[in-house]
C-alpha cells in the first residue's frame, strides 16, 4: 500500500500514531511520525504498511477490517474499533517502511513492532496490551531497539474519542485511558552517540475528548505555515484555545523513569558521556504542571571537563491563571489583547532547586585557568502570585565553594591569594513578603592551607 498523504488521510494517519503512542513507548511511537513539510524544499514521504498475519480469536472484527486498522486506516474503522471485542488479538510483526525526500536526498526507514497482543477486549477496553519488543533502523542515521512494553485497562474507545475521531457524546467528565504502564527501556544510536534508557512506569493516566479534532489540528498546522510570522487573530486564537484545551484535559498519577546512559563524541571529536541516574515527574492534573525531578546528572568530555549534579527539582507550574484568560477570551485573539492581557497569561511558576552540584571546566577568559566550584544547595519558592508577578518568595542557597585561581588579573582576588586564602565557601538566604525583605542573612567563609594571622582572627575553618 504506497501512500502520499493527501490532508485527510493524513488525518487518519495521525489518528494511527497517537492511538498507537498512547499505547506504545514514546520512542517507538516517535519513530512513526510522518515529517511535516519543509518550506523549502517540500519532503515527499510515502509509507506502506506491512502486516503479515492477524491471529483475532472471538473478535467482532474480521481480519481484513483489523489488518487495515492496524495498518493505519483507523478514521474509516472508527466507530467499529470504539466498539471491538475479542478474547484476544495477536500480531507477531507490524513493518512500516518510510522513504523521505528532501530535494535529491533519500533516506529509508524501516519502524517494526513485533508481538502486539491485545487480550480480554470488551466494548473498546483491552483488559491488557503487550508489546514484545520494537525498533526502527534508518541505516546510517541511526537506529533503536525498545524492550517489552504492557499495558492494563487500555481504553481504544476512550483514545479515539480523546482526539475526535468517535462522538463522544458530550462527555466532559476525565476517564481511565490506561492503568500499570511498564516500560522495560531500551537502546537509540546515531552516528555520534549511542543511549541506553531505563524502565519507566506510570499507575494511571486519564483524560477527556478534546474540544478541537485532528481535522482541526492538520487544518491549524498549515494555517500556521501558511502566515508566517504574522498569523491572523482567528489563528491565534485557535492555537491558545487549544492549548488552554490540553492543559485541563488529562490526569495522571507519578511516572518514574529509569535514567539512560549516552556515549559519543563532541564537535571537536572528544569522547564524551553524559547520563542520567532517574527522573519522576509528579501526577499531572487539570491545569497544573507537575513537578519534575531529576537525580544523578552528569555530564564529562575527556580532556576537557565535567559538571555532576545530585538533584534538579522543576517545580509545578499552575496554568488555571492564563487558561481562564484564555477560555473568557472571543474566538479571535488580537495583539491589543494580548497586550492587555499579558501579566494575566504569566503562569504561577512555584520555582525551582538543586543540590550537590559539582563543576570543573575550563576558564574561558583565561586559557590555562579552570573553573572549579561546587555549590551544596540552592532553593527558589514563589508564590502568591499577583498579575503575573510572585509577592512571596524565599530562596537560599549554601556551600557554594569556590576555588580562587591562582593567577588571576582581577586585584581583589590577587588580594585574597596573597594573604592565603585558596577557597571561598558562601551561603545566603532572602526571604521576602510582598516588596519587603522579612529576614536576609548572607554568610560566608574562606578557608586557606594555614593561618597568616593569629588563630582567633583566622576564617571559620
Amino acid at each position: 500500500m504506497m501512500i502520499s498523504p493527501t490532508s485527510r488521510q493524513r488525518s487518519g494517519a495521525v489518528a494511527a500514531v497517537c492511538l498507537l503512542s498512547v499505547a506504545l513507548p514514546a520512542g517507538t511511537a516517535q519513530a512513526q511520525k510522518v515529517k511535516t513539510p519543509a518550506p523549502a524544499p517540500a519532503p515527499v514521504t510515502e509509507f506502506t504498511v506491512e502486516i503479515p498475519t492477524v491471529d483475532a480469536v472471538d473478535s467482532n472484527l474480521d481480519e481484513a477490517t483489523l489488518r487495515d486498522i492496524f495498518s493505519g486506516n483507523v478514521t474509516d474503522h472508527a466507530e467499529e474499533l470504539a466498539g471491538l471485542s475479542a478474547t484476544s488479538i495477536t500480531i507477531p510483526e507490524i513493518s512500516v517502511n518510510v522513504t523521505t525526500t528532501i530535494g535529491d536526498t533519500t533516506n529509508d526507514t524501516v519502524v517494526t513492532f513485533t508481538d502486539l497482543v491485545l487480550s480480554d477486549v470488551v466494548d473498546g477496553v483491552a483488559g491488557s496490551v503487550k508489546l514484545a519488543e520494537s525498533g526502527f533502523d534508518s541505516g546510517e542515521l541511526g537506529s533503536a531497539d525498545m524492550g517489552p512494553f504492557s499495558a492494563n485497562n487500555f481504553n481504544i474507545s476512550g483514545v479515539l474519542g480523546m482526539y475526535g475521531t468517535v462522538d463522544a457524546a458530550g462527555q466532559t467528565e476525565l476517564e481511565t485511558i490506561y492503568t500499570d504502564l511498564k516500560f522495560e527501556g531500551g537502546k537509540v544510536a546515531a552516528p555520534d552517540m549511542s543511549c541506553t534508557f531505563g524502565p519507566m512506569t506510570a499507575a494511571e493516566f486519564k483524560a477527556r475528548p478534546l474540544n478541537f479534532s485532528f481535522a482541526d489540528f492538520i487544518g491549524l498546522s498549515e494555517a500556521m505555515e501558511n502566515e508566517g510570522e504574522t498569523p491572523s487573530p482567528e489563528t491565534i486564537g485557535k492555537l491558545m484555545h487549544l492549548y488552554a484545551d490540553v492543559f485541563t484535559a488529562f490526569e495522571s498519577s507519578p511516572a518514574e523513569f529509569g535514567g539512560f546512559e549516552c556515549s559519543g563524541v563532541d564537535a571537536q571529536d572528544r569522547p564524551l558521556t553524559f547520563s542520567l541516574d532517574s527522573m519522576t515527574m509528579a501526577g499531572m492534573s487539570p491545569g497544573i504542571y507537575p513537578t519534575i525531578t531529576l537525580s544523578g546528572l552528569d555530564i564529562t568530555v575527556e580532556g576537557d571537563g565535567k559538571i555532576g549534579i545530585g538533584t534538579i527539582a522543576i517545580k509545578e507550574t499552575d496554568l488555571s491563571g492564563p487558561i481562564a484568560v484564555v477560555q473568557a477570551a472571543p474566538e479571535a485573539i488580537d495583539r491589543a489583547r494580548l497586550e492587555a492581557n499579558a501579566r494575566s497569561l504569566i503562569p504561577a511558576f512555584a520555582g525551582f532547586s538543586v543540590a550537590d552540584v559539582d563543576v570543573d571546566v575550563p576558564d574561558p577568559e583565561n586559557a590555562d585557568g579552570r573553573i572549579a566550584a561546587s555549590l551544596g544547595a540552592f532553593d527558589l519558592t514563589l508564590g502568591a502570585y499577583r498579575n503575573g508577578i510572585p509577592t512571596d518568595l524565599l530562596t537560599s542557597a549554601s556551600n557554594i565553594v569556590v576555588n580562587l585561581p591562582k593567577d588571576s588579573d582581577d586585584e581583589e582576588i590577587r588580594q585574597l591569594a596573597e594573604l592565603g586564602l585558596t577557597t571561598i565557601d558562601a551561603g545566603f538566604t532572602v526571604d521576602a513578603s510582598g516588596t519587603r525583605p522579612k529576614t536576609r542573612s548572607i554568610s560566608t567563609r574562606s578557608r586557606s592551607p594555614a593561618p597568616i594571622w593569629p588563630k582567633s582572627c583566622s576564617p571559620a575553618p
